[in-house]
């Protein structure tokens, strides 16, 4: 009788510590832009390569031709690369003057440049490019048109603080489906600091706050991401957070800043995603 009470106490036992809630993961996609410093740039993807930490790589056409061999190798470890929507500097198609959003250009030179540095990079990196990030932010109907027509799927221009959003989702940090679109918009994520909204970018964080704070904003948000059952969203531009933007205060610092937030998640076991493994296709964020 005893042996038997005593089975059945053990059994109880492991079925309680088997169904002990646990910590949720934290799951966190890191967007890495660059398109002038490749010394940067070597810098970031190797801390990643040392970690095994995936990410996505935000890029144009002619940073990835000039560095067409690194790129390839990125990508054959599994790194996932975005086209970055920037317009030229100099005017290339007769009588469209030089402008610094794409959304300011009209139908067929947004479309060229998307076209152009899609190709591009799919040229070096052997794998088809299904993401489109426009720079600052800024992007139109047009540009919704022309992801429709080359086959983009993720469209990470969007970001509550800066008023980009697909209407019905003004407070969404989490990936959507744009209606009447094919692709899934991939919102940098906003954070809410004494009662509105900054992105969680290095540019916009470092141009606000110190570096240590905007580490401590960064831990705090992978923290909320998992209260909220939420990825964390967030972009860093490999010059700033190596130090070489000096028009960002404490740039000696963002590089430990950098390192102090992937130290952080690793702490809390994060798991770092591409875009497309935390929406595959078909479309499976929320409408």
């Amino acid at each position: 009788m005893n042996v038997v009470l005593l089975f059945v106490a053990v059994a109880s036992l492991i079925f309680i510590i088997l169904n002990l809630p646990t910590a949720k993961q934290p799951v966190v996609n890191l967007q890495v832009t660059e398109d002038r410093n490749f010394t940067s740039f070597q810098q970031v993807m190797g801390e990643l390569q040392k970690r095994e930490i995936k990410a996505t790589i935000i890029t144009t056409g002619d940073f990835a031709k000039q560095h067409c061999e690194y790129m390839g190798d990125l990508s054959a470890k599994g790194y996932e690369f975005m086209a970055y929507a920037i317009p030229p500097k100099i005017e290339i198609t007769p009588g469209i003057p030089p402008t610094q959003t794409i959304d300011l250009l009209p139908y067929e030179e947004q479309k060229r440049i998307i076209s152009q540095t899609k190709t591009d990079i799919e040229d070096c990196t052997n794998k088809s490019v299904k993401g489109l990030r426009p720079i600052r932010f800024k992007q139109n109907e047009d540009t919704f048109k022309i992801c429709d027509e080359l086959g983009i799927r993720y469209n990470s221009g969007f970001s509550i603080a800066e008023k980009a959003y697909a209407p019905g989702h003004e407070n969404d940090n989490s990936p959507y489906a744009v209606k009447g679109h094919g692709f899934i918009a991939i919102p940098v994520r906003s954070a809410e600091i004494n009662g509105s909204y900054i992105t969680l970018c290095d540019h916009p964080m470092l141009a606000s706050f110190a570096p240590r704070e905007y580490e401590r904003i960064l831990k705090s948000e992978l923290d909320k991401s998992v209260q909220n059952n939420e990825t964390l969203i967030t972009e860093i531009h490999t010059y700033t957070i190596t130090g070489g933007a000096q028009r960002y205060a404490g740039t000696e610092e963002n590089w430990d800043v950098f390192l102090g937030f992937l130290d952080y998640a690793a702490a809390k076991n994060a798991k770092f995603v591409t875009v497309e493994e935390l929406c595959p296709l078909p479309i499976t964020c929320a409408e």
